[in-house]
Formats: C-alpha cells, structure tokens, sequence
C-alpha cells in the first residue's frame, strides 16, 4: 500500500468511529458537571445554570455516561480535525509512480524501458476446485477456508491484486484472499498449502516481507496459515485465528 491508500484507509477508519460516536452521542445525558474532593472521597455535582445537584453513590451510572459523553465529544472534535486535515493533504497527494511522472514530463525528456511492475503469482495449480457456493480455488484447503467465510457471512475476494512496492518499484501480489472487515478495513489471508516445497518456502518468505515491508503486518492485517507437512489443515484452529484477527479489526 502506497501513502494515499493508506491514508485514505485511515480516513475510512476515522470515518466510522465518527458515525459511531455521533449515533452513540444521541442517547447519552447533555449535562455538565462538577466535581470536589472531600478527604478520599470525590464528590459530582450536576449543574443546572447556577443550581448545582450533589450526586450520590446511587447516580455512579449517570456520572460515567456524562462523563462519556464529554470523552465522545472531545474524540469528534479531533477524528474531524484529522479527516480534515488528511482529506486537503490526498487532495493534491500524487503517488510516487514511475509512470506518471515519466508522462508528466515533456516527451524530449522521457526516460525509455521504465522498470515495470512485477507480478508475483500463485502459480501452485490451476482452479481445480469448486466450493459449495461456485467459487473456484487452487487447492483443497482454499476451499476450506471460502467455506469459513462464506458460512459466516464475511465479505472477500479471492486472489484480489494488491500493488505493493518493493525499495520504490511496484510489485503486484495476489492474496489467497482479500476480507472486508466490519470496522471498513482489509485483512489479507494468505495459506501456504506446499509447506514442504522449498522453492515455494523462498517465495511465500519474501511476499511475507514485502507485505510488511508496506506496512501490512499481523495479528491485524495479515492471517498466515499452513497445511501440514503431510498435506492436513486444521480448520477449527484456522477459525479461532479468523475470529481473533477480526475482533481485532471490529473493536471500535
């Protein structure tokens, strides 16, 4: 991911906790208050006007919700202030991109054989296998795991091209597979089902880092998992990793 997709994911992000907190803030108390410390004791007064009301132990719930509010207002004030800021900085934001300023230029000064993307593909096998619900996938365990996510309702893509860059130049991967996670953001699963196949080790090794080193990372962004030496995949273990990832992404 380059800048501008990341900082519009982050826009997207702000976004909806903005829209949450602003739902949220529509069924909390628009009161002030005030407080005293009495010995070990801090005393709440609710303010009407003038007129101060002493809350009691009794009020503890709506304290915390005044006080909850006032923390919501204060994290709306700085969201927008952030989406302000980085939707002006996108605005006029051009991606670092061999081609585009090669076209930018006058045609006396473009450069000749600009290094082109590479494309990393998963070349272990042809579509071969069909899920319940028509998709086609490369292996038995991919399968497995588009049924998981089909059965729980969760929103993907297999083998979605994803533009990275590798030290400036562009690097086209494809993730098994690409989940659109509640919270508005991306979580890329990648299954590595020829574990015992050295090449295919190099491989899997350098696109793990390339997505790293573009800033997708786990536990949040990025599932690795693996079929074992003889070929098995573990699937319960499998969806206790999916449901951690994505209670990771979905607990704002």
């Amino acid at each position: 991911m380059n800048y501008y997709e990341i900082t519009k994911s982050d826009i997207e992000t702000q976004q909806h906790l903005l829209d949450k907190y602003k739902e949220q803030l529509l069924k909390l108390p628009d009161y002030n208050m005030v407080s005293q410390r009495k010995g070990n004791n801090i005393i709440y007064y609710l303010c009407k006007g003038k007129k101060r009301k002493c809350l009691s132990v009794k009020d503890q719930a709506l304290i915390h919700d005044i006080k909850t509010r006032h923390f919501m207002q204060a994290a709306i004030r700085t969201l927008e202030r952030n989406v302000r800021l980085q939707q002006k900085i996108i605005s006029s934001y051009k991606p670092y991109d061999y081609a585009a300023i090669n076209n930018s230029l006058p045609k006396t000064y473009r450069l000749d054989n600009l290094p082109q993307p590479v494309i990393i593909h998963n070349d272990s096998g042809k579509l071969l296998h069909r899920t319940s619900f028509g998709l086609q996938v490369r292996s038995k365990s991919e399968a497995l795991i588009a049924e998981i996510l089909h059965a729980e309702n969760i929103s993907f893509r297999y083998e979605l091209p994803l533009t990275l860059y590798d030290n400036g130049s562009p690097a086209i991967v494809h993730p098994d597979f690409t989940i659109f996670t509640s919270g508005k953001g991306k979580v890329y699963w990648e299954h590595m089902g020829m574990i015992a196949n050295e090449d295919y080790r190099t491989g899997a090794v350098k696109r793990f880092a390339l997505y790293c080193n573009n800033g997708i990372t786990m536990p949040d962004k990025l599932m690795i998992t693996m079929d074992t030496v003889d070929g098995s995949i573990d699937v319960l273990a499998a969806k206790k990793l999916l449901d951690t990832v994505l209670s990771l992404n979905n607990a704002t």
